[in-house]
């Protein structure tokens, strides 16, 4: 995957690149680092930099394909009256993504998908033409919640179905593709899983890959899809996490912790942090940032949860352009206040890291009955509870709709109804991999490279689906 590519993103860019790429010159920008590759006596990381960045400005158009013009016939399909002015007060409030692209303001593909998946009055409105935004069941996740409270726990088993397939238009015959699908990793909560289709030739990662995927490599004869289905049983234990850390903050005190609880999680746990602190270094910004919200706080279990409730209170959900394109992705979102799953998840880390906290992504699908899609959450650690969930996005959905229950509940705890194939961003799959992938970050819907070159979302198909996700019997021990 070229991993070094993207350990140097740190770099800043020539200023007059920088100044090139904020007004939308784009091919002035790449003519500008291609001349300083070619010409320039530039140093190894810098060199990383700006191959890096080139793919970046080719890939930005793309991410903002709509002018003003164009973004409003798109808004008045399905709210007619919509006005210049109601989407200049979108914009003012930030609820519009945009750059401007050869002097002129482009507007972010998925804006209107955002608005519905965000506001009731554009979900509603969309829906009466028939444009609904899938999403979790509500009452899927809060019935979930109430049965791992009084059970303790909860299993389901989930079958699922991928593929990927290239676009016709990029098929050559002979060449050599290669295919990446995710496959739920073997964890303290995942196991069974089960193979009981795959295409030919699909080689198995292995069960603690930091990306783990059934890998093909082929020179096609004919275009034909990638095809993988899997089942497997996933179990998740309930904690009052968000409790404990309440009555910890109120009375201010340490947590008392049980002689089992010692010695289940040890300091070796303590130190598998699965946050890689030299891709993604806290700034100052964010280590002031941490520094505040815990002021006077000694626990780190009531620190996590001093960042889970900045996050989940604070911080707007929003569809986001390709992580590929964009940079200081935790940083802006505590700035900006907006973010997605992966963004959301990626600044709680980052506070976590900078006072010191063990914590470690995950990722991979939302696998309910009704509804897949890519998800990404954390686990952290702190010596009160061993390793433990925490949806940023669910819990603040919960907290922005008045759902205490749920709010408090994604803090500590996530529901079984997902699939986790990833424990670390830029994480290695243990297969040969292309230098840009189309998320060079995680891999939850699957990639595909085409003579070595990594494929764009829109060179490639996937198809995903639940083919059957149920609950388990709990079984009552004597």
């Amino acid at each position: 995957m070229g991993k070094s590519i993207f350990e140097s993103m740190y770099l800043p860019l020539p200023s007059p690149v920088q100044q090139m790429k904020e007004r939308g010159n784009l091919e002035d920008a790449e003519a500008y680092l291609q001349h300083l590759l070619e010409t320039g006596e530039c140093l190894p990381e810098e060199r990383r930099r700006f191959r890096a960045e080139l793919e970046i400005l080719r890939r930005l158009p793309a991410e903002y394909p709509y002018t003003r013009a164009e973004a409003l016939e798109l808004v008045r399909r399905y709210v007619p009256n919509f006005s210049e002015a109601d989407f200049d007060s979108l914009l003012m409030r930030g609820k519009i993504f945009w750059r401007y692209l050869d002097g002129e303001a482009r507007f972010f593909g998925r804006f209107f998908d955002s608005l519905c998946k965000t506001d009731s009055f554009f979900a509603e409105a969309a829906a009466k033409q028939g444009h609904c935004i899938p999403g979790s069941d509500r009452r899927l996740l809060e019935e979930s919640a109430e049965k791992m409270r009084e059970q303790g726990e909860l299993s389901v088993r989930i079958t699922v179905r991928a593929e990927l397939e290239l676009e016709e238009a990029f098929f050559r015959e002979g060449a050599l593709v290669r295919a990446y699908l995710p496959l739920p990793r073997v964890t303290e909560e995942q196991s069974e899983l089960a193979v009981e289709e795959m295409s030919g030739g699909g080689q198995l990662g292995a069960e603690s890959a930091a990306q783990r995927v059934v890998f093909w490599e082929e020179r096609l004869g004919e275009n034909h899809p990638f095809l993988l289905s899997y089942r497997f049983l996933h179990t998740e234990c309930y904690r009052d996490v968000y409790g404990l850390a309440e009555r910890m903050q109120a009375k201010g005190r340490k947590a008392e912790q049980s002689e089992n609880e010692t010695t289940k999680y040890g300091a070796e746990k303590q130190a598998e942090s699965g946050y890689d602190s030299a891709l993604f270094p806290p700034s100052a910004y964010l280590r002031s940032l941490a520094a505040a919200l815990t002021a006077g706080v000694t626990e780190p279990l009531v620190k996590a949860k001093c960042f889970y409730d900045f996050i989940t209170k604070q911080v707007r959900y929003s569809f986001m352009p390709s992580y590929f394109c964009l940079d200081r992705m935790a940083e802006r979102c505590a700035m900006d206040r907006v973010g997605d799953c992966g963004i959301q998840a990626l600044l709680f880390l980052s506070l976590c890291e900078a006072v010191g906290i063990p914590a470690r992504w995950e990722s991979g699908l939302k696998t309910e009955p009704k509804f897949i899609g890519a998800h990404d959450w954390v686990r952290f650690y702190t010596p009160s509870f061993g390793w433990r969930a925490a949806d940023l996005s669910y819990g603040g959905s919960a907290w922005k709709r008045g759902d205490e229950l749920l709010h408090r509940f994604y803090f500590g705890n996530v529901d079984p109804w997902r699939m986790a194939a990833n424990a670390r961003i830029l994480g290695e799959t243990g297969f040969p991999e292309p230098e840009f992938r189309a998320d060079p970050y995680d891999n939850q819907v699957g990639e595909m490279a085409l003579d070595g070159r990594g494929l764009r979302y829109e060179e490639f198909r996937r198809r995903k689906e639940v083919l059957r996700a149920e609950e388990v019997p709990q079984v009552i021990r004597p």
